[in-house]
Order: structure tokens, then sequence, then C-alpha cells
């Protein structure tokens, strides 16, 4: 992997106009004050082209179900995508100047759709796969930084695999994101052992 080398962000972001801006303090459009965009390091930001949006949602579909990926990147949304070290490709996605997560190639699975909680929130509400259910007693302890152990799990969709990115949801929210460390049987079956990696 080449040396990351550290240097200033100049990505900001207009929040009235919903635009991304280079170094600029106030807003050319609107005259309204920016705020610095939190990437990883190097910041080698870049525009998402049509082909970019429509493979991170085909990517965001066939892990979290139809609809996740529009949810996550609606229409006519500005989409940035910040190239970051990894041991393959990887970009971090960048909607409405928030980082929703990464793109991420894995050898031999191909790519994989990394959330972060601000992409895990929107797609929780129309996906119908790699959910992780939990019981309400284990939110605090989620809220702490805790992994998700198997006694807090009261469901689970299908064919989750050990090592799959997941979302945990209570009450219809997203509580956390992580990988699932027992697939979705084992996991509601079990009375021990650590369900879901949080991040």
């Amino acid at each position: 992997m080449a040396a990351v080398r550290l240097g200033k962000n100049h990505l900001r972001w207009c929040d009235e106009c919903n635009l991304p801006l280079l170094e600029r303090r106030d807003c050319p459009v609107c005259g309204s004050g920016t705020r610095e965009v939190e990437v990883t390091p190097p910041a080698d930001v870049r525009p998402a082209f049509e082909r970019d949006i429509l493979h991170i949602r085909e990517v965001v579909d066939e892990q979290f179900g139809d609809g996740s990926g529009l949810a996550l990147v609606p229409e006519g949304h500005i989409v940035l995508l910040n190239k970051v070290p990894a041991l393959d490709r990887m970009d971090e996605v960048i909607v409405d100047g928030v980082v929703l997560g990464a793109l991420r190639y894995d050898l031999g699975r191909g790519y994989v759709f990394v959330n972060r909680m601000q992409g895990a929130k929107r797609i929780a509400p129309v996906m119908t796969r790699s959910m992780v259910i939990s019981d309400i007693g284990a939110l605090p302890f989620i809220r702490e930084g805790k992994n998700l152990m198997a006694p807090g799990v009261i469901g689970a969709s299908e064919s989750i695999r050990p090592g799959d990115e997941v979302i945990v949801v209570a009450d219809g929210e997203a509580i956390a994101t992580g990988l699932a460390r027992m697939g979705s049987e084992e996991m509601v079956a079990s009375v021990k052992g650590m369900a879901v990696k949080t991040k």
C-alpha cells in the first residue's frame, strides 16, 4: 500500500444550497457559512459519475434489499467519492456533505458497502436484508460502543453469514452497524457469544 500523505482538507459544504465547495468559508450562492466535511486523509475527493452512482445503488440493493440504494443515494443529490487507503479499492461515499459509508472491494467477495451510522439510518426504514433486530435491553450497551451479544438478538434476516456487513435495528431504528460473527440462525438460537462486532 502506498504511503499516505497528510495535507489540508479543502472540502467544505454549504448546507443551505446542499453544495460542495473548495476552501470557501462562505457560500458564493447564498452567502451562508460553510462547514468542513470530515473525510479520511489524504482527502482525494472526486465527483461521482452516473455509472458510479448506479454501481453504489446496485451494491447496496444487493446487500440490504431493493430500494436501499435509492434511500442511501437519492435522485438529484450531488455524490462525491473519496479514495481512501485500503488493501484494494475503497471509496468513501459523500452525500449531502456527510460520509455515509465506503464502497470497498474485497477479494473473493466483490464490492461491499460498509455503512457508517448516517448511511445506516437512511437504509434502515426500507431494508429487507442484512438486518439484525436487537432487544431494547441491549441498547444501552451498544450506545456505549459494546458489541451485540447473542442473547440480545431477537431476530435476523435470513442468509446472514459470518463476516457480512449488517445493520443492527431496535424499535425500527438503526442503532449500530457492524460485522456478523454468526450466521442468522445461530445468532437467534444462541444464548452466548458475540453476534455482531459493532463499529
